[in-house]
This record gives C-alpha cells, structure tokens and sequence, in this order.
C-alpha cells in the first residue's frame, strides 16, 4: 500500500494502470492530437496535495510542477516524502507547430522503505525508439505517437482546453513506462462543484476506464487550465488525492 500510495501522488493517479488494463479499441492518439489547439503551451503550474485512505489522513505530501525550459521545451517534476521513503518524477518534453507533445525523457526514483528504483526514459523520434536503461535495459520501437506518465497528461489538458468536449465524450492515449505502451481511455462524466482543502472548484469529472472492478475518477479545473483538483481511486479500499494549496510556480 505504501508503494501504491506514493505512485498515486506521483502520477495524479491516472497512469496506475498495468499492462492488464488495456481498454477496448478506441480513437488513436493520434486523433486525440488532431483536436488539439495549436495555440495552446501547457502554463507552469506548481500544486501540492494532501492524501486520505479510506477517510484517515496519511502523513505524506506531494508537489508536482510544470516549468518553461530555456530552449522552448518543458519540464516537469513530482516529488512526494511520507513514511522515510522518497520518490521522484521527472520528465521533459517538445511541442510541435501542430500543437502536438513529443516526450523526450522521463526519470523515475524511488529510495526508503519502499525500496530503490531509477528507471530512465529516452524518446528517440528520429529512429524512432524508446531506450529504457537504469533498472531494465531495453529498447521498444514506437509505432506512432507514444507519450510516457507524465506527458500524456498534459495532453489531456491541452485537449479539453479547446472546450468542444461534453458528457460522455472521451480520450485515449498511448502510454509506455518502459515496456509496450498501453491504451489508457477516459470519458467525462459531468461538470460538478467541489471543495477541497484549497477551496472550492467548478471542475470537469473524468473516469479512467478500467477492464477489472477497479475505479479511478479524475476532477480537473477548467479555470486553471485543467489542473488536477481531486482524484480517488477504489482498489478494494478508497484512496484520495485533494489538491491542498496552488503555489507560486
């Protein structure tokens, strides 16, 4: 459970699906991009959340930030410590003309009770492959546009920034942490009010869909250009991320 849990902050909760969960046949992602704004750059963005389980407080805190590279890319970084243990995320990635996000590189670590971990990513658009080193050594042809944990996410955000989305539509995207890439699909599934402990949100409801009996429901702000509000995920017990403070990026 703590693994669980500190991923969970991690990766916004969306991206804890495994191989297992590939969702049924959907639009490609590449579809996904074509309804893409091309004036959209993802902002910075720095936001930090607290975590229940099954309703009691776990002492355990996460950031994750969104920040402008020098050279027009982008980078981002979660970082959550509970419990001695410490994980890490980091990742940059492009944009093309078209408004498309590229990934470029991806790194994840872990040290502390839940054990050590330093997984790195390369996205090689020019053969194009993905080279995966540190704990596992391997390479995986890309077969279109591919994103890793992270990207994909602002993918997400730059799709429903155009607006024309409603109840009941939905998004895929091609995601790889390494290994094949996996379909992970979303739908949305309302436009409710909520509190949290930053205060209160109108917000856009998105449920990951999954094969198994589990449930990931995703609330983002669309007046802060779709930044993650809240998310719960049900694995037999409730956990619950609620975004505590937005910060000066």
């Amino acid at each position: 459970m703590m693994r669980f849990m500190l991923s969970l902050i991690l990766l916004a909760g969306v991206a804890i699906a495994s191989a297992d969960d590939a969702a049924p046949n959907q639009a490609a992602p590449e579809q996904a991009a074509e309804r893409a704004a091309p004036s959209w750059e993802p902002g910075p963005f720095k936001a930090r959340y607290r975590v229940t389980y099954e309703g009691v407080p776990v002492t355990a805190t996460g950031t994750r930030e969104l920040s402008h590279g020098d050279n027009g890319d982008f980078h981002f970084a979660a970082r959550v410590s509970a419990f001695m243990a410490h994980m890490e995320e980091n990742a940059r990635f492009t944009q093309d003309d078209d408004g498309t996000l590229r990934p470029a590189t991806y790194a994840e670590r872990r040290s502390g009770l839940i054990g050590s971990r330093n997984r790195h990513l390369k996205f090689d658009w020019s053969v194009p492959e993905l080279v995966r080193t540190g704990d596992k050594q391997d390479v995986h042809p890309l077969d279109g546009l591919v994103y890793d944990p992270v990207s994909w996410q602002l993918a997400l955000q730059r799709d429903l920034s155009r607006g024309d989305y409603s109840v009941g539509d939905s998004f895929s995207y091609l995601v790889s942490n390494g290994g094949e890439p996996d379909e992970y699909f979303l739908r949305v599934v309302g436009t409710p009010s909520l509190n949290v402990p930053a205060g209160s949100f109108e917000t856009v409801l998105l449920r990951r869909e999954h094969e198994s009996d589990r449930e990931t429901w995703i609330w983002v702000s669309p007046d802060h250009d779709y930044l993650l509000v809240r998310l719960e995920h049900v694995d037999g017990r409730r956990l619950t991320l609620a975004l505590e403070a937005i910060l000066e990026p």
